[in-house]
């Protein structure tokens, strides 16, 4: 996957761009394999990137004066131009990048894109200042000495590792920790913009609370050990079970909640309600 990267991120810059998109697309899917993740996921990551690539190079190329789908061209870092196309390129992926990662998680939950967008930069403005200085480096090292490119792997490695230890430490800090639910933090992070983005379109929403009956008596009677089974099986019915853009939190002991960022009339909020009973209540 670092290789890909770097040669996208070189390729980008040089041509031809079809050659770009086919090493981040590899690399995407060296990516997928050990993560089995669903294969929409992967159809969203190749087309997300395809994108990304080509607005890179288009910005490349029209700063640059050279041509979209040149084949090769030669990067110059001595010409100041040439270096503010290539951080302009690097720039231009990231930012389309986020954009559509942030509009495909708003869209799911239900918040202000623009808002999703701006805590998406705060939060990776480091790792991205980072990445896009690496583009012009990597290109520079293949037209002066290509063996120098596998020395670019190190840094990249420590980048994106620092990245996961973060993002995994933001995730432990907002879900739950033994059913991996949005906590109590998290759900009123996403219920309070729903609120003012309600007030400011007029857009109603709906947070209903869940409560388990005798629940203190199972732990009781029959362990910890069985309580903590049941509070993850409840958890996975309403994760399962819930429409599209909803978010389901486990507020602590046997409480949870779930946010309905988007409800036309009450009697919506009542069917899902009536239907999260269901499936709650199956043996």
């Amino acid at each position: 996957a670092v290789a890909g990267i770097l040669g996208r991120d070189r390729v980008v810059l040089v041509g031809p761009v079809g050659v770009a998109i086919a090493a981040q697309c590899v690399a995407v899917v060296l990516d997928y394999i050990p993560n089995r993740s669903k294969p929409r996921n992967l159809l969203f990551n190749l087309a997300q990137y395809c994108l990304t690539v080509s607005a890179a190079r288009a910005v490349y190329s029209l700063l640059s004066d050279d041509s979209f789908a040149q084949p090769y061209t030669e990067f110059q870092p001595q010409q100041v131009i040439e270096l503010l196309a290539g951080f302009a390129a690097g720039l231009t992926f990231l930012m389309v990048n986020h954009a559509l990662i942030s509009t495909v998680v708003a869209l799911q939950r239900g918040m202000s894109v623009v808002d999703v967008i701006v805590t998406d930069i705060k939060f990776q403005s480091l790792t991205s200042a980072v990445l896009v200085s690496m583009g012009p480096m990597a290109a520079l090292a293949v037209e002066t000495q290509w063996l120098m490119l596998p020395l670019l792997g190190a840094p990249l490695v420590a980048v994106y590792r620092s990245a996961e230890l973060a993002i995994e430490k933001e995730r432990q800090a907002q879900h739950d920790a033994l059913t991996g639910l949005a906590n109590r933090e998290l759900f009123r992070d996403r219920a309070v913009p729903a609120l003012d983005l309600g007030r400011r379109h007029g857009q109603k929403l709906s947070i209903m609370m869940i409560d388990l009956d005798h629940f203190k008596q199972i732990n009781d009677t029959l362990g910890h050990q069985v309580g903590d089974e049941l509070i993850i099986e409840v958890a996975r019915r309403l994760e399962d079970s819930k429409p599209v853009g909803a978010t389901v939190a486990r507020l602590g002991g046997d409480e949870f909640a779930v946010l309905l960022p988007d409800v036309p009339d009450l009697s919506v909020a009542e069917d899902v309600a009536t239907y999260l009973l269901s499936v709650l209540s199956k043996s």
